[in-house]
């Protein structure tokens, strides 16, 4: 079992468990963003992701805390599958996370377990990702279907007490890359995705 951020090229951090804390904001123009990605940080790779968050069998979809009721996802990427258990936290903006990832060879199989024991798949969130590294930061690039695009800064931790000096960390970089404070966005993607899949009130 491998805990931490598992992605192309990166390496885990000895089995100890780790937090990612990040933050995200919505873009206008991306391409100015990526221009700009492109003169301050390192490109490291491009990819299409198909994510699965798995909730309880029997809880609506209007019903469900993403906090409490998700503990994991199934991501899909080219060829490969991961399975992250997150204990998630928010802060001022940032996501806290600590995370627990571990590959999977059968994502039909592994889909089978997991309403063997009482869990389906309440939501799908898919996104293309362009991967930059800026110093220890991650910063990604991303198009997320039916939501538009992001840049979201992750920074890979050993403890959470590291948050507030990341907060700072990111915005200024926001602040050098030209993106607002009120371009900040501290819901999860999930989160969006619902409330985008549900009508307004009043129309059924």
């Amino acid at each position: 079992m491998r805990r931490s951020m598992v992605m192309e090229g990166e390496a885990t951090s000895g089995g100890k468990p780790m937090f990612e804390i990040e933050m995200k904001a919505h873009l206008d123009d991306p391409a100015r963003i990526r221009e700009k990605l492109e003169r301050i940080a390192t490109f490291t790779g491009k990819a299409r992701k198909r994510d699965h968050y798995y909730a309880p069998l029997g809880i609506a979809l209007e019903e469900i805390d993403w906090v409490r009721d998700v503990p994991f996802r199934l991501r899909e990427v080219g060829n490969r599958a991961i399975v992250t258990c997150k204990r998630r936290r928010r802060r001022a903006g940032l996501e806290i996370n600590e995370e627990i990832e571990f590959a999977v060879d059968d994502p039909a199989a592994f889909d089978r377990f997991a309403h063997a024991i009482g869990f389906f798949p309440c939501i799908t969130k898919e996104k293309i990702t362009e991967r930059f590294r800026k110093d220890d930061l991650t910063l990604e690039l991303n198009e997320v279907k039916g939501l538009g695009w992001f840049l979201e800064v992750e920074y890979l931790s050993e403890t959470p007490s590291d948050a507030e000096r990341i907060r700072i960390r990111i915005r200024e970089l926001f602040a050098t890359l030209g993106i607002p404070p009120e371009a900040i966005e501290p819901r999860y993607y999930v989160e969006m995705l619902r409330e985008a899949a549900s009508p307004p009130p009043g129309r059924a």
